[in-house]
């Protein structure tokens, strides 16, 4: 039985695997050792000890390079909360507004959102303190339209 060319050409189109994603920069080849890697988890959680073990070696972990690669190629970035007592960091996809990121930590915050007050952390690091960035202007009130950065600090405002 033949089918209609319209009807055979959407078939096996659905059949056909879609072409390999062209090679960038972001997906490069990272080298990576296993027994590397095995021997310095060994050395325990004690960054000194690890870092000094590093350096004993000449070489250092590929970890950081892997996870920065990973999170590029899925395209995804991360915001902090913070409070009095814990900083959290959250992973979403880039491009995110602040009530979708919002909605990563409750679905209730995300339905409920106001605003966000935004501050980079790069801006933490170099102020030292909330209200010294308020002081400088660095914190920022944003609203339903905000694009999350990576690297954000939010404070999301919500209805109960």
């Amino acid at each position: 039985m033949r089918y209609p060319a319209p009807r055979c050409a959407a078939r096996c189109a659905a059949l056909t695997p879609p072409p390999p994603p062209p090679r960038s920069a972001a997906r490069r080849r990272i080298p990576i050792s296993c027994e590397f890697e095995g021997k310095l988890a060994e050395v325990g959680d004690d960054a000194a000890k690890r870092i000094a073990w590093q350096k004993e070696q000449g070489a250092r972990t590929s970890f950081p390079r892997v996870i920065r690669a990973g999170y590029s190629n899925l395209n995804l970035i991360n915001f902090f909360t913070a409070g009095a007592d814990e900083v959290r960091a959250w992973t979403i996809k880039s491009g995110s507004t602040a009530p979708q990121a919002a909605g990563v930590i409750h679905s209730d915050i995300q339905k409920n959102f106001i605003a966000a007050e935004i501050y980079p952390y790069e801006a933490f690091k170099e102020h030292g303190s909330e209200a010294e960035l308020k002081a400088v202007g660095k914190m920022r009130t944003q609203g339903k339209l905000y694009e999350m950065a990576d690297g954000d600090v939010a404070y999301f405002k919500h209805n109960s």
